[in-house]
């Protein structure tokens, strides 16, 4: 198999995991947590508040879209390779926007469920800070660096030789 054409879900999948975690995080403090801000209502159980119920559901969506594409490429190459076939340039890049996209995606899932943590979520004993810290350290590298890989997929589509490695 080409490196680069699986070589990034080595980054993606311990985000899948940590946006995973985000979201049972989340949901264990919707029935736990009572808000203390007058803006928001002080007494009010979490799991009252319509936005988290809406993000929520964004959160799940997002992680799942980045699930299925991530599966299908890898079960796409390995299903190539079992048959002697050699994984195209075609396959590679769309691998690469894949890899890159559903990082974006487990990125923005875990950054809006990060919203309802609080000023307590900020503590370094909170799980979501250190899912948020992880997340956004994660996404920084090259490999998943969005702009970096949509603009080869960007060159490649439009016929011409990508700029970069795939």
């Amino acid at each position: 198999m080409p490196f680069l054409s699986v070589v990034p879900l080595g980054l993606v999948s311990p985000l899948l995991g940590a946006a995973q975690g985000a979201i049972e995080t989340l949901i264990e403090q919707c029935d736990s947590r009572i808000t203390r801000g007058a803006v928001a209502g002080s007494g009010n159980k979490l799991s009252q508040f319509f936005p988290v119920q809406s993000h929520l559901a964004e959160a799940s969506a997002l992680i799942d879209a980045a699930k299925l594409l991530l599966l299908r490429d890898i079960s796409y190459c390995e299903e190539k390779v079992a048959r002697g076939d050699i994984i195209t340039s075609d396959v590679r890049i769309r691998n690469r926007r894949d890899h890159a996209f559903s990082a974006r995606m487990l990125n923005n899932a875990i950054n809006i469920l990060f919203t309802h943590s609080g000023g307590t979520g900020l503590s370094l004993n909170q799980p979501m800070q250190q899912i948020w810290r992880d997340s956004n350290a994660i996404i920084q590298h090259i490999g998943l660096n969005w702009d970096a890989v949509s603009s080869m997929v960007g060159q490649h589509l439009i016929g011409m030789e990508p700029n970069g490695q795939y």
